[in-house]
């Protein structure tokens, strides 16, 4: 692999695997909180891969912003912004997203656990709607941050 394609390469991989390993580690973080032993929350993780909600498919939403900020980084490209500004629209904007998925997650487990019984509606859709709906906008927010200190700060 060249220099060239290794970069973005190993900056969307880190974002991917970033994204994907939120919801188990703020599930394994929630039930030792909950006082459970180290055994029981990873046995209770494995069950979780194959119950509902499903590990997998929760951090799998948590992917669909990544669609939105890849389309305001490409317009940002294609308008010949710098690519330093780019770089910190990413991180800002990746900051946002993982502080919206940390708190959505949160908000489950920390019900959910330690017996693991759904608490029924409406929990459970802040699995959804924090990564749908709140991390759009926290990432939106955070780039216009980003670009308002790297345009008129220090």
């Amino acid at each position: 692999m060249s220099q060239e394609t290794a970069g973005p390469f190993k900056t969307i991989v880190t974002s991917l695997a970033s994204v994907m390993l939120v919801p188990p580690v703020v599930f394994v973080l929630t039930g030792l909180g909950k006082s459970m032993s180290l055994v029981e929350v990873f046995n209770a993780m494995l069950a979780q891969y194959t119950g509902r909600p499903n590990l997998l498919i929760t951090g799998a939403i948590g992917l669909l912003p990544l669609g939105a900020m890849g389309l305001v980084l490409w317009v940002h490209r294609r308008q010949k912004g710098a690519a330093r500004t780019r770089k910190y629209l990413f991180r800002a904007s990746m900051f946002a997203l993982i502080l919206v998925l940390i708190w959505a997650n949160q908000e489950f487990w920390r019900v959910f656990l330690p017996q693991r019984i759904s608490p029924g509606f409406p929990h459970g859709l802040e699995l959804f709607i924090g990564p749908v709906f709140f991390a759009p906008v926290a990432m939106f927010v955070a780039m216009l941050a980003a670009w308002a200190i790297q345009r008129f700060g220090r």
